[in-house]
Formats: C-alpha cells, structure tokens, sequence
C-alpha cells in the first residue's frame, strides 16, 4: 500500500505538466520547467527504488531545485531578504551534498531548512494580500500555489526533520506512515497546482 501511494505520489507530479500541456498556458513557462524538472528526477527515484538502488541524494537535489524554481513562484513580488534566504539555503544544500555524496543519506537538516525557506515565502505571500486584499481572490494563480505549497510543506517538514533519525533507528512502521502522510499531501499539492493552471487567469 504504501510503494503504491509512493510510486503514485512520484508519477504525480506529470498531472500538472499535462494540464499546461493542454491548457497552453505558455505564461507559466517557469513552472512548467520546474514541473518538468520535478517529474524527471522523482521519476529517477522511482526507477532506482525498483532496481534496489539507493535514491535519497536524487530527493536531496530536489530539495535544492524546489527551492531554487519554487521559491519565486509563490510570491506576488521581490523581496531581497528572501532572495538572499533562498541563495543561502541552496548554497548549504549544494555544500552539503558535495561533502555528504552518499546516495543511501538523506540530508534532513537541509531538506527541513528548504521547506522552512518556502514556507517563510508562503507566509509573506499570505501576509502581503492581507495588507492588500484582492477581490478575485478565486480566481488568483498564486493564491492556489501557495496554498497547495504550504499544504504539502507543513504537512511534510516533521517527516523531512526526522528522517535521518528515523532511517537510522530503523523506525519502519514509523516511517512507512510518516511517508505515507507525505505522499498523500504531495498528491493533492499537484491535483491543486493543476487545478490553478487550468482554471486561473493570473499569475
């Protein structure tokens, strides 16, 4: 049950770049290359988990990339403490697997720290549309993403947290579930990133 909602969960993230596909929303170029970028390298995961070789640096680069792609995609305009977060997370998450290259170590200080940099930049989101409220709120591209970012982020910054502990403790009911919780959020955070490209009219 779990390999299925995990495998599932990996192959999600084509939903989003098929409804681009067809709804030709060539505005969002930006995130159909992360889209893409996602969807290839998880199905790299996929395709080495079923051959018995370790993945976990292919998730600690996705961690690096989401924040690179990701980050600018969830807020409505700049702001250079978060450019800087962001460079600074990358950077620490690059040093990292250089120094750490091990493919059966998941990095869980650097993964948590991305997905803390990107909730920072869900919340600053959210606060700069309270202090500038919109009326089309509905119907609003970013408001979609990042409600279905800090859904999958808060859901699954414990279980990024933890896991190094966890694999090490040889947890596995614990980690089985804590994936699952995880697998399951990343589903619905693409079902509603896909729902945004298809259905909103602005980014």
């Amino acid at each position: 049950m779990n390999y299925l909602v995990s495998s599932i969960s990996d192959l999600s993230d084509s939903v989003p770049l098929i409804i681009f596909l067809f709804a030709n929303r060539r505005e969002r170029q930006r995130l159909a290359v992360w889209q893409s970028l996602s969807f290839t390298i998880l199905l790299c995961t996929l395709i080495l988990a079923e051959n018995g070789v370790h993945n976990l640096i292919l998730y600690n680069i996705y961690g690096v990339l989401e924040l690179v792609f990701v980050g600018p995609l969830l807020l409505r305009k700049r702001a250079l403490f978060l450019s800087l977060l962001r460079a600074t997370g990358a950077v620490i998450g690059i040093i990292y697997i250089i120094l750490f290259p091990n493919p059966a170590e998941f990095h869980s200080i650097t993964r948590s720290l991305e997905s803390l940099i990107l909730i920072v930049h869900c919340y600053y989101y959210l606060f700069d549309l309270y202090k500038n409220p919109r009326s089309t709120l509905l119907k609003d591209f970013n408001f979609w993403l990042v409600a279905a970012y800090l859904f999958y982020l808060t859901s699954s910054f414990f279980t990024y947290l933890l896991l190094s502990d966890i694999i090490i403790q040889r947890a596995n009911e614990l980690l089985d579930n804590a994936w699952l919780i995880s697998s399951f959020t990343f589903i619905l955070k693409n079902l509603v990133v896909a729902f945004a490209i298809y259905f909103c009219d602005d980014e």
